[in-house]
């Protein structure tokens, strides 16, 4: 047997030694095993109940196991995901979003924070926009084209909107949004990213103006 770490298990540790020594119920035991058929890796749950005689021996020991080794696959592979997402939140510069439609719980990245200048709020209502974030920006527009693309059944939508920062200055930012269904069309989930289209304006305008600089030196060099 093999714990979740991978190790083998001390045979001490195994369902039926561990009944018989403590001479209790055990729930839900996680182990590994390689099967001998193929060699590969399943997982179970077990759990043991002692038959005890009337001198308090045990005689017996009842066990039952059930495979979840597509459900410890799934979890591996969703963790796997998880980091892939986290590293690919912290380094892009555009801010990522994730918007529970259910429950109105929202999370995004850290660079909502850089784009917007407010930390995200942790609950967003499409009825309440402006109430439940303190970014000042046209939030009636925003509702009404969230609302439109719920409702239109697509799972794709964009947003072109301005916002005000806490110091007075004027942002520009894009939000593109997937909007998850259930079976029936319901809309349950926004996961999208806004993009500072300023700041790549001002990027632009730079290296523009950078470009016409190069082009005067190198004129006057010729």
């Amino acid at each position: 047997f093999i714990n979740r770490d991978g190790l083998p298990m001390p045979v001490s540790e195994y369902p039926v030694n561990r009944v018989v020594t403590e001479r209790k119920v055990i729930h839900g035991m996680l182990f590994g095993n390689r099967r001998a058929s193929d060699g590969k890796l399943v997982w179970a749950l077990c759990s043991a109940f002692p038959i005890i005689d009337d001198s308090g021996e045990v005689t017996e020991v009842l066990t039952s196991f059930t495979d979840i080794t597509k459900i410890i696959e799934a979890e591996t592979e969703a963790n796997a995901f998880r980091q892939r997402f986290e590293l690919a939140a912290a380094a892009t510069q555009d801010a990522i979003f994730e918007w529970n439609l259910e429950t109105n719980e929202f999370w995004a990245n850290d660079a909502y924070e850089v784009i917007y200048g407010y930390r995200p709020p942790s609950h967003i209502r499409l009825d309440a926009l402006g109430e439940m974030t303190d970014l000042k920006a046209d939030h009636v527009m925003v509702r009404k084209a969230t609302l439109e693309a719920i409702e239109s059944k697509d799972n794709r939508y964009s947003l072109d909107y301005q916002f005000t920062r806490p110091d007075g200055t004027l942002g520009h930012a894009v939000v593109r949004g997937f909007i998850v269904r259930d079976n029936q069309g319901k809309a349950l989930r926004i996961i999208g990213t806004s993009t500072d289209i300023g700041k790549l304006t001002e990027m632009a305008s730079a290296l523009a103006e950078s470009k016409a600089r190069f082009k005067i030196i190198a004129n006057r060099v010729s």
